[in-house]
């Protein structure tokens, strides 16, 4: 049987960024209206903060997103990491392809929160996401990394910034801003 935490408020433990400087606080990307309830991190509008994704738990680790800004005009990192659910210890920490992004007003990388399925992470990536203006950029693609090595065990070009993602059976569901679903085997 699993162990169970009573609902007594009391924090079990806390993920811990590594920067140079003190840790930053972790937020919510501050998204356009159009995009709140979306789970995509975004970066770029709160200096030295990092946002990260909302939680994919599955065999006992938690797998996040999170994109790092160290100052309202860079991005500086976009990392995919597993964490122990047992006692919040990092297990891995996988940096994504994204390029530096740098005076960003309105552009920024994207992330969509993880989804596991059968030992494999898989990540929809937006090396420059543009919230301003429509139609958004068509770089954006799919990682899959093994869930226990963090190894690449593929990548795919999806020709749409990534918003959602869900992974069923064989196949990754990929949605983007302007309604656009596409379907990877």
């Amino acid at each position: 049987m699993a162990d169970r935490w009573p609902i007594d408020r009391r924090t079990r433990w806390r993920p811990t960024t590594p920067t140079a400087s003190p840790s930053p606080t972790i937020r919510r990307p501050r998204t356009p209206p159009s995009q709140r309830g979306s789970s995509t991190a975004t970066a770029g509008s709160t200096p030295g903060c990092t946002y990260v994704t909302e939680p994919a738990v599955a065999d006992g680790h938690a797998h996040v997103c999170e994109l790092v800004s160290p100052d309202e005009t860079t991005t500086q990192r976009a990392t995919v990491f597993a964490v122990d659910i047992a006692d919040g210890s990092r297990r891995w920490n996988h940096e994504v392809d994204i390029a530096v992004a740098e005076n960003l007003d309105g552009v920024a990388p994207a992330l969509t929160a993880p989804a596991v399925a059968d030992g494999t992470v898989y990540v929809g990536v937006a090396p420059e996401w543009t919230f301003s203006q429509l139609p958004v950029p068509d770089a954006g693609y799919l990682v899959a990394l093994d869930a226990d090595t963090e190894t690449v065990q593929w990548r795919h070009d999806v020709g749409l910034v990534p918003r959602t993602l869900a992974v069923a059976g064989d196949c990754c569901y990929v949605t983007d801003i302007e309604g656009n679903l596409v379907v990877v085997r």
